[in-house]
């Protein structure tokens, strides 16, 4: 079964995707912003 819990480790992994979306390139703040916030585990 899936976790659907947003863990600590969930967040951390989100941060680090946005590190590496800005250091390809990607700039928008709200496309940044929502993969920050949204936890993607959760539609899996």
């Amino acid at each position: 079964m899936i976790s659907l819990k947003d863990t600590y480790k969930h967040k951390g992994l989100r941060k680090m995707l946005v590190q590496t979306l800005k250091q390809k390139g990607v700039q928008n703040i709200r496309v940044l912003a929502a993969i920050e916030k949204i936890p993607r585990h959760f539609f899996y």
